[in-house]
């Protein structure tokens, strides 16, 4: 009898992902598939297959296209190379310097002490404050930066009981891994899912400004954030609620010189990037992009002096607070759309799955929802979004669907993934304290899973036309995106 551990199941599938790709050259798949749509589609299960696995760092798999596909198809390196260097990459860059600079000073647990304060002292508020802290963080930094931050104080409120209550511990924990999830669907640099999307639709000409982003998601964000805190607070880890905790007075709410200067120079971002087009609009500045505001702020951060000595709010040290192997990997993600539009791949995959077209529209939304949620369990979301996006359009735009919420949908629901650690860096980080079990967590995110994957499928079927109506936004040329 074969008994395979972990380490033999990451060995088979380092060695079968290069082995299918090979054998997919020399083998002929399909008589209507063309051969260099036949290549990448051997590229995808290998990509899958090492991302599924972790068998090397993510962004070294995300390198794959620009190595192989110039060798072995016509597409060019320096076209798959300039998707790793596209817009939307830039703004993820200036995001990321933000939130080293909001961490560096301190400023997130000055704002994490003052939403304990205002909620009141009652474990059901208190579990609501604290998700809310981590969602608010998660929508401007990363949400594992989000969770790490927030896990001191959780730790802080579970020794402000008055004795050991191990359902509102299970509670805490588990709203703050989750909250730092739906917290990210609210911005564009709130989670790198969403940017995958953006930048995808900036390749096939298609913006979305950082407003009509959140005017989309932000109502999203906030529902689920009150629906998980009602979930988990009656239904998945009851606890007394009227209970109070004994929360100790905190210090003066006061700032120093570097955390007014980078609370400056956050909210002057955020500013721009809500009321960018209007501004623009109003004092005839051309060519003024969301990109440009974060490469903006993040060059401010090196400039403005902290106040301590000569150092600037942000040092050259600093830069190892960004994580530059995402970046890749959405760059990585951006050439894999591209390759897969450009052989033809998407149109080839459509067609295999033309049975679809039998069901309503919602079923098949619903569906890429349940999907893209529980392959989100066993690998990075970013990896899933990046093979799901491309793949998503070419199916909707060869059927009679509605191709921007399919592509939302499938994009949102890679962010609602709660059953496992390895699901997301949030539940990892909360994993990692060892006061949970796998099959607590399991228990209480499956029927999340499932909730969440009808919500998000309906919200982008009924909440993305209305819109889409409301602001400037237009995505007629869905219709044309794929092959």
């Amino acid at each position: 009898m074969v008994r395979l551990d972990i380490r033999s199941l990451r060995l088979w599938a380092g060695l079968l992902g290069p082995v299918g790709f090979f054998l997919s050259l020399r083998i002929s798949l399909a008589t209507d598939l063309g051969p260099e749509a036949q290549v990448v589609l051997g590229l995808l299960w290998w990509m899958l297959l090492w991302w599924i696995f972790e068998i090397v760092p993510l962004f070294v798999t995300a390198l794959l296209p620009a190595l192989v596909l110039p060798i072995l198809s016509s597409l060019e390196f320096a076209a798959l190379l300039s998707r790793y260097s596209s817009p939307v990459i830039a703004l993820f860059l200036g995001g990321f310097l933000l939130s080293a600079a909001i961490e560096k000073c301190g400023l997130h647990q000055l704002f994490a002490q003052a939403i304990l304060r205002a909620f009141g002292s009652k474990k059901s508020a208190v579990l609501l404050a604290m998700m809310t802290a981590t969602a608010f963080m998660s929508a401007w930094i990363s949400n594992t930066a989000s969770a790490v931050i927030a896990l001191p104080l959780v730790l802080s409120v579970l020794r402000w009981q008055a004795k050991e209550d191990p359902a509102y511990s299970r509670a805490l924990l588990l709203g703050v891994a989750y909250a730092a999830s739906v917290g990210g669907v609210a911005t564009i640099i709130g989670s790198p899912p969403n940017a995958i999307l953006v930048g995808y639709l900036a390749e096939n000409g298609i913006s979305i400004s950082f407003l009509q982003w959140m005017l989309f998601a932000l109502p999203l964000s906030l529902g689920s954030l009150i629906v998980v805190w009602l979930y988990l607070s009656r239904v998945a880890c009851r606890f007394d609620r009227s209970e109070s905790l004994e929360i100790p007075k905190f210090s003066s709410w006061s700032l120093d010189q570097a955390q007014r200067r980078t609370l400056i120079v956050f909210l002057s971002a955020v500013f721009l990037w809500i009321f960018r087009a209007p501004l623009s609009q109003q004092f005839g500045i051309q060519g003024l992009t969301d990109e440009m505001v974060a490469l903006s702020a993040a060059c401010l951060l090196f400039l403005i002096p902290s106040g301590k000595s000569s150092e600037r709010l942000l040092e050259a040290p600093d830069l190892q607070r960004v994580s530059w192997g995402i970046l890749i990997l959405f760059g990585g993600g951006l050439a894999l759309s591209f390759a897969v539009q450009e052989t033809g791949l998407a149109e080839w995959i459509a067609l295999q799955l033309k049975f679809l077209n039998q069901f309503p529209s919602f079923f098949v939304i619903w569906g890429v929802c349940l999907l893209a949620i529980f392959m989100t369990e066993v690998t990075s979301n970013t990896a899933i979004a990046a093979l799901l996006v491309p793949l998503v359009a070419g199916l909707g735009s060869y059927f009679d669907l509605d191709v921007a919420a399919l592509l939302m949908a499938t994009v949102l629901a890679c962010s609602f993934a709660f059953m496992l650690p390895i699901a997301t860096p949030p539940n990892a980080v909360v994993f990692s304290l060892g006061k949970l079990k796998i099959k607590e967590m399991a228990k209480a995110g499956l029927a999340l899973n499932l909730f969440f994957s009808l919500v998000v499928a309906v919200f982008s079927s009924l909440w993305l036309p209305l819109i889409l109506r409301w602001t400037t936004l237009s995505l007629d040329g869905l219709e044309t995106v794929g092959p």
